[in-house]
This record gives C-alpha cells, sequence and structure tokens, in this order.
C-alpha cells in the first residue's frame, strides 16, 4: 500500500513533463478570473483523504476557492481557500479550508482502514493549513504540491476507541497533523 502511494506520487510529479513547457509571459491566460479545474489528489492526510477530487476556480489572478470530497478514513468533504504568490511558471502560495468526515487520529487507522485504538469522531471537523508549488500550462494542464497541518476543531466530540468498541469516555486533546499531498489537473 505505502508502495503504491510513493509510485503514484512519483507519477504526479513526472507526469506535467509530458503537458508541454509554462508560458512565463502570460500570467493573466493562465490566471485570474473564470479559470477553473477538476483535480485528482493524492497524499497522505490531505484535505480530502488519501485520495480525492477537488473542483478549483480562481476568483482572482492570485486567489482561488475549491470544493472537494475523497477517502481517508471515510468519505471526506473539504474546502479550501488558496492564496498565490510568485511568478509564473513556477507559483507558491498558502491555503486554509475546513474538511468533515470521520477521523481517527493514529497512522495505524490508516494502515488498518478504520480506528481501532484511540481516538474517533465521526464526523470530525479539521481547519487544514498548507503551503505548497503550483504551476499551469497552456494546455489546460496543472499541478500542486502541498505540504500542510490539520487540527481538529471538534475535541469534545471524540470517543475514545478500544478493541473495535466505543468505550464512551471523551478525549483530553487532539494533536495536529501534518500532511502531503499532490494534486493534478485540468481545466480551462
Amino acid at each position: 500500500m505505502n508502495r503504491a502511494l510513493l509510485v503514484l506520487f512519483i507519477a504526479l510529479l513526472a507526469l506535467p513533463a509530458q503537458a508541454g513547457t509554462p508560458n512565463p509571459t502570460a500570467p493573466s491566460k493562465l490566471y485570474g478570473w473564470g479559470h477553473f479545474a477538476a483535480e485528482a489528489q493524492l497524499g497522505l492526510g490531505t484535505p480530502v483523504g488519501a485520495a480525492g477530487a477537488m473542483f478549483d476556480a480562481d476568483v482572482h489572478p492570485d486567489v482561488s476557492i475549491g470544493a472537494g470530497a475523497g477517502w481517508g478514513f471515510g468519505p471526506q468533504f473539504a474546502a479550501m481557500l488558496r492564496y498565490r504568490r510568485g511568478r509564473v511558471p513556477l507559483r507558491w502560495g498558502f491555503g486554509l479550508g475546513a474538511t468533515r468526515g470521520r477521523a481517527g487520529d493514529r497512522v495505524t487507522d490508516f494502515i488498518m482502514g478504520s480506528p481501532t485504538y484511540g481516538p474517533h469522531w465521526d464526523p470530525g471537523w479539521w481547519v487544514n493549513l498548507e503551503l505548497f508549488v503550483e504551476t499551469r500550462y497552456e494546455t489546460g494542464m496543472r499541478w500542486r504540491c502541498s505540504l500542510g497541518g490539520t487540527a481538529v476543531v471538534n475535541v469534545t466530540d471524540c470517543v475514545w476507541q478500544s478493541d473495535d468498541r466505543l468505550n464512551g469516555s471523551h478525549c483530553s486533546r487532539s494533536l495536529p497533523l501534518p500532511y502531503l499531498g499532490c494534486a493534478i489537473g485540468f481545466g480551462r
């Protein structure tokens, strides 16, 4: 499973070489009001989980909003606001967003497919903060890689789970968790 995720992550990074060369002289053609894309996302702990899709729309040459869904510990739904800086072809920026979905707080939850021991939220509300780099091509292809962190907001809704049963005791805290992911998309 981990090897497959690593191979897909590397493939996402290598694929843009086939898309053509970004045009550094035409940023208004690649960014701005009316540009949108459908993106496939893959990563570890991203706002849409381990794998998902997001629709991203520019509301300004430097700002976009996105909404999507995916699968992590269960179905996850996310919304992100992203602010970009830098010059075309490679831009950087940060994003702020929210995620809602079933969640656990341990790496073993991801490997096992469901929380087996530890904190459990159903649903959990998470706040996400990320740094990213991205590029867009005149062909409509785009890619973005993100490094971020997420923290649960509804700590009091957490229930401690052990031996595949919810034992009813509540959690006292939740640690922020890092995430890493890449998105590749096509749009206009």
